[in-house]
């Protein structure tokens, strides 16, 4: 079954397929999605607290700030 391959293949990503999981609109599925078309390496991966889908809408300042601290690290 197609279920169980993909969580053979997704097994050694758990650990950031549960935090993704924890995300607020985020569930196993899409979590598995990230993963395998973004990777694992989520060191980039911020969650803006109180903000929805419009982050630079609704905390502009944070959501700035977090953009121009990952360009640096370019």
């Amino acid at each position: 079954e197609l279920s169980a391959v993909i969580g053979e293949q997704m097994r050694p990503f758990q650990a950031t397929i549960e935090r993704l999981d924890t995300l607020r609109g985020i569930g196993r599925r899409i979590a598995e999605i990230l993963v395998a078309e973004l990777g694992t390496d989520l060191r980039g991966f911020h969650t803006i607290p109180g903000a929805g889908h419009w982050n630079q809408q609704e905390n502009p300042a944070e959501t700035n700030r977090l953009l121009l601290d990952w360009l640096k690290s370019l």
